[in-house]
């Protein structure tokens, strides 16, 4: 998979800009198109489009084909509507990923991006990161399923665009705890095989890295991870554990639960493993 064509949504502030270097290095490694957006009312458009093409002007001297659209509408919507009329391969934005009453302008779009659109999309977080064209480490959760192999092809052109390495991630869902609760008493001590957690977490990682050694092969830099717990905030670990500017390719399966333990913000959520007395440790696997 190639990049042709990148959409950047833009509000018209500097903060929603902060994606236009990472788009640029992007562009200029595919050869990419790149198509710049904006939802504003009519009265704004004036003003909307003189900042566009201020936008738009370093990319110009780039060397890249540049376009700036205004749409008027719901801003979701008309982002996700310039997407398919486009037939572009990259949706990059900015969100504030904050959540409840804290959300800015742009973490709500985003969501209504991410809800409305199936096609890949990058995020970032300014808060986080300094402006700054590098992707150092992309994380990409492999499922099995059909989504997952769409975000690895999805990751490949970007890693490839901007020099990162990849981290492949499998997460294996270990048993219950309530099966270790003696309290209800269920007899399950002899029934269950104390590696069984630990047998799954070894199987996902190496399902992970037979695919990273074939695309380390392939002349990428690319390694496997297995992980055991939910696969929400076991990832979520694992990217704030990476280091670097972390970009997570996620498959639909994966979006909620990893949006639902982000607005609690855990603390734990790598690996499980039980003690006799039903409790919990967490454990992290490299």
């Amino acid at each position: 998979m190639t990049l042709g064509h990148l959409l950047v949504p833009l509000d018209g502030s500097p903060f929603s800009e902060a994606v236009l270097p990472i788009a640029t290095r992007l562009a200029r490694a595919d050869a990419a198109r790149v198509t710049i957006v904006c939802v504003a009312d009519r009265a704004a458009r004036g003003q909307v489009t003189t900042a566009l093409a201020l936008a738009a002007k370093p990319l110009l001297e780039a060397g890249l084909d540049v376009a700036t659209t205004v749409r008027g509408g719901k801003p979701a919507e008309e982002i996700v509507q310039v997407a398919h009329e486009c037939s572009v391969d990259l949706i990059l934005m900015a969100t504030h990923a904050r959540t409840g009453a804290r959300r800015g302008l742009l973490g709500s779009v985003a969501d209504g991006v991410m809800q409305r659109c199936r096609l890949p999309l990058l995020l970032l977080h300014p808060n986080d990161h300094p402006r700054s064209s590098e992707l150092r480490t992309i994380l990409v959760p492999v499922d099995g399923t059909p989504g997952g192999a769409v975000a690895l092809a999805t990751a490949t052109p970007l890693a490839r665009g901007g020099a990162a390495r990849l981290v492949l991630a499998r997460v294996s869902t270990p048993l219950p705890l309530w099966l270790y609760d003696t309290t209800l008493g269920l007899n399950t001590g002899p029934l269950i095989d104390p590696m069984w957690d630990e047998d799954a977490r070894l199987a996902a990682e190496a399902y992970a890295t037979g695919i990273a050694a074939r695309l380390c092969h392939a002349g990428f830099v690319a390694e496997g991870r297995g992980l055991s717990g939910e696969p929400g905030p076991a990832l979520v670990h694992l990217a704030n554990g990476c280091g670097g500017r972390t970009r997570q390719l996620r498959n639909q399966s994966t979006i909620q639960a990893s949006r639902r333990e982000q607005e609690h913000e855990p603390e734990d959520c790598t690996k499980r493993t039980r003690d006799p007395t039903g409790g919990a440790r967490v454990l992290e696997h490299r």
